[in-house]
């Protein structure tokens, strides 16, 4: 699709914007119903990675509080490598798991029942 449009009248403006409108609204159609049968799948699989996740997450969040522990009881510059490993590890794991979830929110909204244009913040 060519973006070379003449918009030197508002008639033009108008054209145009209708025009990549319809274009939109006809990708986004066309891209929701292939992903309808795929989201009835993904919703087990997603509560399985969401375990899988969750119980890796506590572990290291467990190993970091001991490895901090340590460090601050017996200040050995070896427990504070591990614990800054640990720490940095963590983060990675979050920050891999809230990817995650994004990716599964947003393969989830469709736009036949609205949640494709009506995205609300989580509370």
């Amino acid at each position: 699709m060519s973006l070379n449009f003449p918009l030197k009248s508002p008639l033009d403006i108008d054209n145009v914007v209708s025009k990549l409108t319809k274009s939109i609204q006809n990708v986004v159609l066309s891209s929701s119903s292939s992903t309808t049968n795929k989201n009835k799948n993904k919703s087990s699989i997603s509560h399985s990675l969401f375990l899988v996740n969750h119980i890796k997450c506590y572990n290291f969040i467990n190993a970091k509080r001991c490895a901090r522990t340590l460090w601050q009881n017996i200040k050995y510059s070896r427990h504070k490598t591990i614990y800054k490993n640990l720490k940095t590890n963590l983060k990675t794991q979050l920050a891999k798991y809230r990817s995650e979830q994004v990716s599964l929110y947003l393969s989830t909204l469709t736009s036949n029942n609205g949640s494709f244009w009506i995205i609300k913040p989580k509370s």
